[in-house]
């Protein structure tokens, strides 16, 4: 079955997974593999927004929007999800050297499996 016609199913927690594996590879050719592999899973619409994601944007820069949180904000979001107050998520964050580590270390538990084009639409609607 050719991936033109696919449904989109990849899950976001799959693209989530994979670049916390892809992370801490320092190995340009190994990184390529990787995310060759995550990109053979995806529709072509979903490989688009895989690709995107995986260079730290929304949209391909020629679009020209921006996809600005401020930190302060972005942590206020974390503390409410993982039910604690933004001082020490800011400790967390200082001692971890990234935000999504933190989140990543938080128990919590997603509500539901979202796939990367639901994430994707609701990343754009805060974008705009």
């Amino acid at each position: 079955m050719s991936s033109m016609l696919r449904s989109p199913v990849v899950k976001f927690s799959q693209i989530s997974e994979a670049f916390a594996l892809i992370e801490p590879v320092q190995s340009r050719l190994e990184i390529t593999r990787m995310l060759a592999e995550l990109l053979r899973q995806a529709t072509p619409s979903e490989a688009s927004m895989i690709c995107n994601l995986s260079l730290g944007q929304l949209q391909p820069p020629y679009i020209g929007t921006q996809f600005n949180i401020a930190e302060k904000t972005a942590i206020k979001a974390v503390a409410e999800l993982l039910d604690l107050d933004a001082q020490e998520i800011g400790k967390r964050t200082k001692v971890l050297g990234d935000l999504g580590s933190v989140v990543a270390e938080g128990t919590w538990h997603p509500g539901e499996d979202l796939t990367v084009h639901q994430v994707f639409a609701r990343l754009e609607e805060i974008e705009q």
